[in-house]
């Protein structure tokens, strides 16, 4: 008989250890709670559970290909198209616009628009040597240098025979301006055209002799 308050003791201590070790042992794996497999109390937290919405994705950066290459001419016939047809356009405005202003503003307006067509067309045309969706750098007007050169060499030319032309008629008849260029003025207007267009061209020859070794060419397929 006094075994049995000992064994009661005993059966109860163990079972209260053995639950409290159980206990312990699976509030262990969950910050002491009892959670159950597959619940969602066992699934992990993150901050977007606290109601902070996720980051945007970041937009794609490549340019489309149907807007990257909507004002790209490539083929030489287009190119062709595409002088012939802003002169002309050009030469019936200044007929219809340009007739009824003095020569001199007339002969600056000409020119300006002249410049406006060879910047517009150096920037949309694209050689077979050229990635169509890059942007050609600000100092490029053709796709090979021998095109800068032979435009260059040949604006350099015409500018040095308008300096000639202006010193003989210095030292002969000044007046004779007038008659062949409209005037110092208009004279001087049609000098810096042209040597502007030397200039650049020349500069686009020298930059694509020394970088077109190490510009990524394309083949045309």
């Amino acid at each position: 008989m006094r075994g049995c308050p000992g064994s009661a003791g005993g059966s109860a201590g163990g079972s209260a250890g053995g639950s409290a070790a159980g206990s312990a042992a699976v509030s262990g794996h969950h910050g002491g709670r009892r959670t159950v497999p597959g619940s969602a109390a066992d699934q992990p937290h993150h901050e977007y559970d606290q109601g902070v919405p996720p980051p945007p994705l970041a937009p794609d950066s490549r340019p489309s290909t149907a807007s990257s290459r909507r004002w790209r001419i490539r083929r030489w016939y287009w190119k062709v198209a595409y002088a012939v047809g802003a002169y002309l356009l050009v030469s019936l405005l200044n007929l219809a616009v340009l007739s009824a202003l003095p020569y001199t503003l007339s002969t600056a307006v000409s020119l300006v628009e002249d410049l406006v067509i060879i910047v517009v067309g150096a920037r949309v045309f694209r050689g077979s040597n050229e990635e169509p969706r890059a942007p050609r750098p600000w100092w490029r007007f053709t796709a090979r240098p021998t095109l800068s050169g032979a435009v260059g060499v040949l604006a350099a030319i015409v500018f040095a025979i308008g300096i000639v032309g202006i010193v003989i008629s210095a030292f002969t008849d000044f007046r004779a301006l007038d008659s062949v260029a409209g005037g110092l003025a208009a004279a001087a207007i049609s000098l810096a055209f042209y040597g502007l267009i030397a200039a650049l061209y020349l500069n686009s020859y020298v930059r694509l002799r020394q970088e077109l070794p190490f510009i990524h060419l394309t083949r045309r397929r």
